[in-house]
């Protein structure tokens, strides 16, 4: 099959015998890709909505906060149906990520049946080569957008640092109290599904006095 043989060729010259794909709009696609590659495994990372829309807010996305919400909110819940219908599928936080990273790779490592080392917490050490690969536009396709170089380099810059958790839980300090309700209006109910934290509307009035 020509993914299969393009994605091994791309392994190999990177001296890796096995390779994955993050791309997050595959998410909602993981019924196809498993009748397309039987042996796939499905990690699924899940970010709290509120610390991805300041995160897009950053990036300058054009999206509205109630756009963004109910945008991370159907993701979520497509991918989760999808993956009802779908073995080898393993649910994470970004949050888990970044404050406990070795343990969470070990659970995925044990996932996909690969040994864990050391050596994937210092992955920051390489990225500078790695970030080299995204170094030219992407150009507009459908109803995408066209990406600059200098503006997917951004996006990535934080791949050459070490975990922060001063990423986690930034809506706390930064999101306003008005764009918290928007958020809880549109995707509250999944926010306190996945067992994160949401103020209640007492609360968010009473830090606008």
């Amino acid at each position: 099959m020509a993914v299969r043989t393009f994605y091994r060729l791309y392994a190999e010259r990177q001296g890796k015998s096995r390779w994955g794909d993050k791309t997050p709009g595959y998410a909602t696609k993981i019924r196809r890709i498993k009748r397309t590659l039987p042996e796939a495994r499905f990690i699924h990372m899940i970010r709290d909505g509120r610390d991805v829309a300041l995160s897009l807010r950053d990036r300058d996305a054009g999206l509205s906060t109630e756009q963004i919400a109910r945008r991370w909110r159907h993701r979520i819940n497509r991918t989760r149906r999808a993956a009802q219908h779908v073995p080898d599928y393993l649910e994470i936080r970004y949050e888990d990520l970044v404050a406990d990273p070795e343990a969470t790779l070990r659970g995925i490592c044990a996932h996909i049946e690969l040994e864990y080392s050391p050596a994937m917490l210092d992955y920051h050490e390489r990225a500078p080569e790695r970030l080299a690969e995204l170094g030219r536009e992407l150009p507009a396709e459908d109803e995408k957008r066209g990406l600059s170089a200098e503006s997917r380099l951004e996006a990535h810059a934080l791949t050459a640092e070490p975990p922060r958790t001063d990423r986690s839980g930034r809506w706390r300090a930064e999101m306003s109290p008005a764009d918290l309700t928007v958020f809880d209006e549109h995707a509250g109910e999944l926010l306190r599904d996945l067992g994160y934290e949401t103020p209640s509307a007492e609360v968010r009035l009473g830090s606008e006095r």
